[in-house]
């Protein structure tokens, strides 16, 4: 799953939404790891949900792209 431009799209979801998109992730780790649940299986393989990935992606994008005073969107913040 592409996570491209999820910092644009991922606060847009709903509940229902990311639950779809994780069910993705879910088919393909019970497929690989047939014998452990979920966050095991996650564990294992060193990986996260996809909702985290997304959340961890919108936090380094805010950072870097509206907080850094050298960003062209910094001066939408309220300053003061």
């Amino acid at each position: 799953m592409s996570t491209h431009a999820c910092p644009v799209w991922h606060s847009g979801l709903t509940v229902a939404q990311s639950d779809e998109i994780e069910s993705v992730q879910k088919r393909a780790i019970r497929t690989i790891y047939s014998d452990a649940d979920y966050e095991t299986s996650l564990i294992v393989a060193g990986m996260d949900t996809l909702r985290d990935r997304r959340e961890v992606l919108m936090v380094r994008f805010i950072k870097r792209q509206v907080l850094a005073s050298s960003s062209l969107l910094h001066y939408l913040l309220a300053t003061g």
